[in-house]
């Protein structure tokens, strides 16, 4: 039987989760690898909790999607993917946060005369774990959770947890450390002056 007359086997749901014939085809198999893996594998699958270690479920996955019960996979989905907490533009201005503290403790180390600045005042003091924002879980994957360590020369205060609102005064810095030119994401690591370095400290919360 060819892949278009098995096609033409499944439901026709309304189609809630947007997913073509094909679509659905494509992950009704992949269940079913999944399936042979956790049967093949005891225990593969542990650290995503006790119930992706048995075939079972992979089997009530694969049905879900054959009979098109879109309602019961939509919400097993749910389930397993976390609420998206931080837009795109909200990563890519902690990217730029964790870059800008970098600079700014790389010039500091640099400055011959220290103009009043101080090891404290460059410390660089994170986010706040108590903020339901994601910033402090982004942060934790990216520095630390792809097998290489990130922005490890940054002097963070432990595990970049301020357990104060001090991050809320990144917007107002990023704005001024863009305006001074210091350039992200092109490799060009700029130096600060001693007075630079003060000018991004006081900005506004």
């Amino acid at each position: 039987m060819d892949v278009s007359a098995m096609l033409s086997l499944l439901p026709q749901p309304d189609n809630p989760l947007g997913f073509t014939d094909k679509d659905r085809l494509t992950l009704m198999n992949q269940y079913a690898i999944l399936e042979l893996l956790v049967r093949a594998h005891p225990g593969i699958a542990s650290y995503e909790g006790s119930a992706h270690n048995d075939p079972a479920y992979y089997i009530r996955l694969q049905r879900y999607v054959r009979f098109g019960y879109d309602y019961l996979l939509k919400n097993e989905i749910a389930n397993q993917v976390a609420p998206r907490t931080l837009s795109t533009q909200d990563q890519i201005d902690v990217c730029d946060t964790l870059e800008m503290w970098e600079i700014i403790q790389s010039s500091y180390d640099q400055l011959e005369e220290k103009e009043g600045l101080s090891e404290q005042d460059v410390t660089f003091p994170g986010w706040d774990s108590n903020s339901d924002g994601g910033e402090l879980n982004f942060v934790h994957l990216y520095c630390n959770g792809t097998g290489e360590r990130r922005h490890s020369a940054i002097r963070p205060r432990p595990d970049y947890d301020a357990h104060m609102k001090y991050y809320l005064r990144y917007p107002s810095m990023l704005i001024r450390f863009r305006e001074l030119g210091a350039k992200t994401h092109l490799g060009t690591v700029s130096r600060l002056t001693a007075q630079e370095i003060k000018y991004i400290l006081a900005a506004p919360f």
